[in-house]
């Protein structure tokens, strides 16, 4: 028999694997903590307390992994109970999460919805929006303007120094150093 989840029971959460031996559940009514489990050889429970939560709570959402770094968390119900068309993006390498801009949510808000990811494509299907009108649209989202940066970063940032000041209620200046320049 398989551990219980952690932090007790939960309910409209997300389950997504990674390409590794790690299945990610996030989000739920009422939390935003992200747990781990390996499937691997110990089939137990990760003891992650560096993780950080999602920035904001999500339920009956839908999640993929893109370029196996990024878990995409895809509509939902937010805290204030409202259905959203937004995005929250966690890469797995940084531990970080980030919100995407409004210009990429989805057309519809929906919850209780599905998605996979094909040919560089999030593509959604079906749900129900705020008035719990069932939805039979198909909404594709373009992965690679989803995304927070494009990797490999350029190689103009390489062989540079950034050097920003303190912040103290005014602008902060930024010098940058060029070693190329300066050979």
């Amino acid at each position: 028999q398989l551990p219980d989840m952690p932090k007790g029971p939960r309910y409209g959460h997300c389950a997504v694997s990674t390409t590794g031996s790690e299945i990610y559940i996030v989000g739920a009514y009422d939390t935003r903590s992200v747990d781990v489990f390996d499937t691997g050889s110990s089939l137990a429970w990760k003891n992650e307390s560096h993780l950080h939560d999602m920035p904001e709570e999500r339920r009956c959402a839908a999640a993929v992994v893109l370029k196996n770094r990024y878990l995409v968390v895809i509509g939902g119900i937010g805290a204030d109970w409202c259905t959203t068309a937004s995005c929250l993006i966690y890469d797995l390498w940084c531990n970080r999460w980030s919100l995407t801009l409004a210009s990429m949510d989805m057309i519809e808000v929906r919850r209780r919805h599905t998605a996979a990811v094909l040919d560089g494509m999030i593509v959604v299907a079906g749900g129900v929006d705020n008035l719990n009108n069932a939805l039979a649209s198909v909404e594709c989202i373009d992965a690679d303007a989803l995304l927070p940066l494009q990797y490999p970063l350029p190689m103009f940032l390489f062989n540079r120094i950034l050097v920003i000041g303190e912040f103290e209620r005014e602008l902060v200046p930024c010098t940058v150093f060029d070693k190329l320049k300066t050979q």
